[in-house]
């Protein structure tokens, strides 16, 4: 065992096109599990870490590797995600990186049963 779930694809609901897959530990899952909704996510590209801030400005890390996102294709570093199913794209549309940074986060959500619309 490498310490990772098996790896999970991004539904159609989400996402037209290919799946990108990734894999998630079981320790981040727990860890991001246990985080209440509505507190941001942010997903730092270059790191391809996620961090959650709470609500006593703690910070949460935890990682997720999608097989598609490569240092070329990236230029922006952070995306903000709620944790309430609805993604801000309107609010982060200027540090919006690429369709494979949201991606990632689709996934993450997907995983912890939040679908982005």
């Amino acid at each position: 065992m490498n310490g990772f779930n098996e790896e999970v694809f991004i539904p159609e609901k989400i996402r037209s096109g290919a799946n990108i897959p990734v894999k998630v530990s079981e320790v981040d899952l727990k860890a991001a599990e246990s985080i209440k909704e509505m507190q941001p996510v942010y997903y730092n590209s270059t790191s391809k870490e996620f961090t959650i801030k709470s609500e006593n400005g703690e910070l949460y890390g935890f990682s997720a590797v999608a097989s598609e996102v490569s240092e070329e294709n990236i230029s922006k570093t952070q995306i903000p995600v709620y944790l309430s199913g609805e993604f801000y794209k309107s609010s982060v549309k200027d540090v919006l990186a690429n369709e494979e940074d949201v991606n990632a986060l689709a996934i993450l959500a997907r995983k912890l049963g939040i679908f982005l619309e």
